[in-house]
C-alpha cells in the first residue's frame, strides 16, 4: 500500500509572501510589533510557530486574520502529527 503524505504550509510561509508582497522587510515588521527580528524570522521560516500572541500583532498592525493565521497553524501542527503518527504505525 502506498501512503499520500500531505503536508500542509506552515503559516509563517504565507506571511512572508505577503510581506514580500507588500514590500514590508521582516526586520520592519518585527520592531512594529516589538519583537526580536531573529524570532520573527524564525517563524517566517516555519522554523518556530505562529503563537496567538503574534497572529494578534500581526492583525493589528497589518490587517492579517489573528483567527485564520491560527487556524494554518492548527492544520499544520495536526497533518504533521498525523504524519508522524502514520510513520509510527499509530495511524493507517
Amino acid at each position: 500500500m502506498i501512503i499520500m503524505q500531505k503536508m500542509t504550509i506552515h503559516p509563517g510561509l504565507i506571511i512572508k509572501s505577503y510581506l514580500t508582497q507588500g514590500q514590508i522587510s521582516s526586520s520592519f515588521a518585527a520592531q512594529k510589533m516589538g519583537m526580536h527580528a531573529s524570532q520573527f524570522c524564525d517563524i517566517l521560516n516555519g522554523k518556530r510557530d505562529l503563537n496567538s500572541r503574534v497572529a494578534l500583532l500581526l492583525e493589528q498592525e497589518f490587517g492579517y486574520s489573528a483567527r485564520e493565521l491560527m487556524h494554518l497553524q492548527a492544520e499544520y501542527d495536526l497533518e504533521k502529527e498525523r504524519n508522524l503518527l502514520t510513520k509510527q504505525g499509530l495511524l493507517p
